[in-house]
């Protein structure tokens, strides 16, 4: 299978096609969000953050802005890119597709967004250290989005049990990675508020009888 992990991803690429918007901000579905995003829509075409804290190259396609178009020379750019790059195996889907689709990003500056905007769980306690960020700070240095990125997620569609051994064998794995880098460590903050989210969501889909596993 191409690319199996990231097969799925490809409908991503479809936003780019959704000219009924003059703009819009695509979010990946492993992200949450913490902060008000309003700012983004004053963005130029293309902003996102880059691959990570140590990666000032290459960008993220977990959080973009974006300015559709009908343009089918777009469109079929992207199809050749995606049809070339099946051929790589170290190509990981759809990002790599609009990697080379705007393959000057990298050297436009007004395009690179804080990385508050698409901070990943695994180094979030090394922003906040190194970058002075905090997810309650508020402003500029208030981390805003949230990516689990990577293929385990602090959510699991299965038994209940099952569910809690995950949750707790993930979230330890994910602070024993911050616990050196941040003295309130952060993650554990941050996994507070997605418990505080899940919960509410859990409530509302009760509501209209949907049934959903507790983490606690």
């Amino acid at each position: 299978m191409m690319w199996a992990r990231w097969s799925g991803t490809f409908d991503k690429l479809l936003v780019f096609s959704l000219t009924e918007y003059d703009k819009l901000v695509f979010i990946d579905s492993d992200m949450m969000v913490l902060g008000n995003l309003d700012g983004l829509f004053d963005c130029p075409h293309m902003s996102a953050c880059c691959d990570g804290l140590y990666d000032k190259v290459n960008l993220n396609s977990g959080l973009m802005v974006i300015e559709p178009t009908d343009d089918e020379d777009q469109m079929k750019r992207m199809l050749e890119l995606t049809d070339v790059l099946s051929q790589d195996k170290q190509a990981r889907g759809d990002q790599d597709v609009i990697r080379a689709l705007y393959p000057e990003w990298s050297k436009d500056e007004r395009l690179h967004l804080p990385v508050s905007y698409n901070t990943f769980i695994d180094e979030a306690a090394r922003n906040c250290s190194k970058l002075g960020y905090d997810i309650d700070a508020g402003g500029e240095k208030s981390v805003r989005v949230v990516h689990f990125i990577g293929p385990d997620k602090p959510w699991f569609q299965g038994k209940a049990l099952k569910w809690k051994i995950y949750n707790f064998v993930y979230r330890r794995k994910m602070r024993a990675k911050g616990r050196k880098e941040h003295k309130n460590n952060i993650v554990t903050r941050i996994f507070r508020k997605y418990d505080f989210f899940l919960k509410s969501v859990n409530k509302k889909l009760r509501d209209v009888g949907v049934e959903i596993y507790e983490l606690n």
